[in-house]
């Protein structure tokens, strides 16, 4: 994964691309805005660790910038100083989530396996987009669903249909499209229950698609298994 530091200490960003070279990754520092701005015409990043007290144009009104927002790039925002006010604004105009100094390591690691997910599931959700659906079933299946999102906030939903692959819910929240959750979820054939990491790929009038990441085998054989079984009594 290719990612942007945008910060102007230079131990914290020396830190930063170490610690992300360490890992596998393709750092590349900019200690501004202004310097960042210029990388981007260049060609983008995969994604971006911006710190929030930049000098000249600052890591919010870099996140509000037209040639930001078009680019739809993965954004952490990182700031010793900022207030409640200004973490919900960044949220707010877009950034994945907001992270306080000082950053441990491993708090890092989490952040980069975080935007490392996302960058993928972008991937996957053009992937999936693009397959012919008509191959795989979808029977009706009406369940509770909990809702798992990546900061930690919990809520229901009601499936609507399920495939091995796949489920439809409807819910009291709206997710970005390509939005990563965890759904949990007791499926018709009863306990256990599963959990499962899935991306948003699709938004219909009767509800959010939700396609499961990293399925196990046995995942994948209870889930057919289900669907075939639910398909059979529907005819």
């Amino acid at each position: 994964m290719r990612v942007l530091i945008i910060e102007d200490e230079r131990a914290v960003s020396d830190q930063f691309r170490d610690h992300l070279i360490d890992l596998g990754h393709d750092a590349i520092v900019a200690p501004s805005a202004e310097d960042a701005l210029r990388m981007l015409a260049n060609g983008p990043p995969d994604a971006i660790l911006l710190d929030l007290g930049l000098p000249g144009i600052d890591g919010l009104e870099f996140l509000r910038l037209p040639a930001v927002l078009a680019r739809s790039i993965p954004v952490i925002v990182i700031s010793g100083t900022a207030s409640e006010a200004k973490a919900r604004d960044c949220l707010k105009y877009g950034a994945l989530d907001f992270v306080p100094k000082p950053v441990p390591l491993s708090r890092l690691s989490e952040v980069l396996g975080f935007l490392e997910l996302h960058v993928l599931n972008a991937q996957l959700v053009e992937q999936v987009r693009n397959l012919d659906r008509r191959r795989y079933a979808r029977v009706p299946a009406v369940f509770p669903v909990r809702i798992i999102e990546y900061a930690g906030a919990e809520w229901l939903g009601m499936s609507v249909d399920i495939s091995p692959f796949g489920l439809k819910l409807r819910g009291e929240k709206a997710l970005k499209d390509g939005a990563t959750v965890k759904l949990h979820f007791t499926p018709p054939d009863g306990p256990p229950s599963i959990t499962l990491l899935s991306v948003l790929v699709r938004i219909d009038p009767d509800g959010q698609a939700f396609y499961f990441v990293n399925l196990t085998k046995a995942e994948f054989q209870r889930l057919s298994a289900i669907v075939q079984s639910l398909g059979n009594r529907s005819r």
